[in-house]
């Protein structure tokens, strides 16, 4: 059971210190305080070993289209679990349970182009059954004798988790190329832990159609006061692409950048 627990640089917190817990609490506070996000770094923490759980909590929020794109410096599937969706800085979650022992997950994303590599060979390779990764015309060999190949962040992205308990440090990985997704083999985590989401699943496109149908009517800012009413920053609201589907945004005044409806309240 926890006692208290910290979170640092994940959502909507820059950090947040929790005292007294006990067997069972009540989170109460106004739209957009993070409430939600709160039970979120929960659930990843008590995941403890698996990254793959920084994507389900956006798939709870109704966010399931994952798109990568190769053509630059583009972003990762998992920025919006960190704040104002700056991978520079480590995400942490620490918990202290009743019986005095703690646990720490850090969770960043890696850009160093050798660390990139190693990484990235290493796993794949164990998936392929000792294979090691095909060649890629996204991969950087150039002086590179022993062809082994250096991958740079614009051919994968990768996740790195690594959680630290009784004086040791697991590290597990998240990856995704062009090939598509790999993850390190994951152990069970230390206890079950269930997150019950409270959204109604929506029918994107349907939602997209009606959005389309309000701008047509010229009625957009009638959505648009409505949704202020709930979150009184937002200043304007748009429909993106994103993997071939439709997504809501919404640009809040003190955000240099759009983000979908579902990370608001």
């Amino acid at each position: 059971m926890y006692k208290s627990f910290t979170v640092r640089h994940f959502r909507c917190f820059r950090e947040l210190e929790l005292e007294g817990l006990e067997r069972f609490n009540l989170f109460i506070g106004r739209n957009n305080v993070g409430k939600t996000a709160l039970l979120e770094a929960l659930f990843i923490h008590a995941g403890a070993y698996n990254p793959e759980l920084t994507l389900r909590v956006s798939a709870f929020r109704g966010i399931e289209v994952i798109s990568v794109r190769w053509s630059g410096w583009e972003e990762a599937p998992w920025e919006g679990i960190f704040r104002n969706f700056d991978t520079r800085s480590e995400l942490v979650l620490e918990g202290q349970y009743e019986d005095g022992k703690r646990r720490t997950v850090r969770i960043r994303q890696v850009s160093e182009p050798s660390e990139l590599s190693e990484i990235v060979h290493s796993v794949t390779r164990r998936q392929n059954g000792g294979q090691p990764l095909p060649q890629d015309t996204h991969m950087a060999s150039a002086g590179q004798p022993s062809r082994q190949l250096t991958v740079t962040s614009e051919f994968a992205k990768v996740l790195e988790l690594a959680c630290e308990e009784n004086g040791k440090i697991s590290k597990h990985y998240l990856i995704v190329t062009p090939q598509g997704m790999h993850m390190t083999l994951a152990p069970p985590p230390p206890f079950p832990a269930i997150f019950q989401s409270a959204r109604i699943s929506a029918n994107l496109i349907e939602r997209a159609e009606r959005f389309g149908r309000l701008q047509i009517e010229g009625k957009k800012d009638l959505l648009l006061k409505l949704l202020q009413s709930i979150e009184p920053r937002l200043e304007d609201v748009a429909e993106v692409s994103v993997g071939g589907q439709p997504l809501l945004y919404g640009s809040l005044e003190d955000m240099k950048r759009m983000l979908p409806l579902q990370l608001m309240g």
